[in-house]
């Protein structure tokens, strides 16, 4: 009997595990800039779907031996997409309140 670990529910879990710590550091960066912005874009998929995209934007601060700053780089992440329930603008509000 084979054991497959490449199964869609073990892809999936892998998927899922990698994605939660790549946002943890993602999100890490974040608390440590000076400076944030969020993007956000409404399209429709093929199932003609209304769709958020979100996008981080902020500063990192790269420092030198002694913690002292020596370059500031533009990073920018990609958030994902969120269904839009509604196009009103406080519906949208809630949406850009309720991401973590």
């Amino acid at each position: 009997r084979s054991v497959n670990y490449l199964s869609p529910q073990i892809q999936n879990e892998l998927i899922n595990l990698i994605s939660k710590e790549i946002k943890k550091e993602i999100k890490e960066e974040m608390k440590k800039s000076p400076y944030v912005s969020i993007i956000f874009d409404t399209t429709q998929d093929i199932a003609k779907t209304d769709q958020l995209s979100t996008v981080f934007r902020y500063i990192k601060i790269k420092t030198d031996e002694g913690d002292r700053p020596v370059q500031l780089v533009i990073e920018e992440a990609f958030g994902g997409f969120l269904e839009v329930e509604s196009q009103k603008s406080e519906y949208l509000s809630k949406m850009l309140f309720s991401i973590s």
